[in-house]
């Protein structure tokens, strides 16, 4: 997959990267030995192949690596903390908007009841120009 204008098709980004997907259980039989031999070294842990064996051995002076450990973990550390606070505000967001939804509802039960707009406003604290909106008032 390469990057390109959804507005203009013909237009890329030529950034120089591109993304491939490659499948460890995939049946075809076209891609190349060297590929096939990354695959099975996901997949099963098998070195085979000059690139196989480079990667292999960086992932092992990685492992033994005091350092480079370390900074891996905090690494991680830092991207799941960075998760977490997405995901609480995306919480909150969400509980805002739920709140805000609800609010609104009230205020239009209320209207049916015949209550003013300031018995709304007090009642469901919203701003009396929203009250005014969610019931296509005018300002006056």
């Amino acid at each position: 997959f390469r990057e390109r204008c959804d507005e203009e098709k013909s237009l890329t980004l030529d950034d120089g990267t591109m993304k491939i997907f490659l499948n460890t259980k995939g049946k075809i039989d076209d891609v190349s030995p060297e590929t096939k031999n990354f695959l099975e070294y996901v997949e099963r842990g098998i070195i085979s192949g000059k690139f196989v064996t480079e990667l292999n051995d960086a992932v092992q002076s990685v492992k033994f690596n005091k350092e480079a450990r370390l900074e891996f973990m905090t690494f991680e550390m830092y991207m799941k903390e960075r998760e977490m606070e997405i995901a609480k505000r995306s919480r909150e967001e969400g509980r805002e908007e739920g709140l805000k939804e609800g609010l609104e509802s009230v205020a239009l039960k209320m209207i049916g009841k015949g209550k003013t707009l300031e018995e709304i406003r007090e009642f469901t604290e919203l701003s009396l120009e929203r009250i005014k909106e969610l019931f296509g008032m005018k300002d006056e």
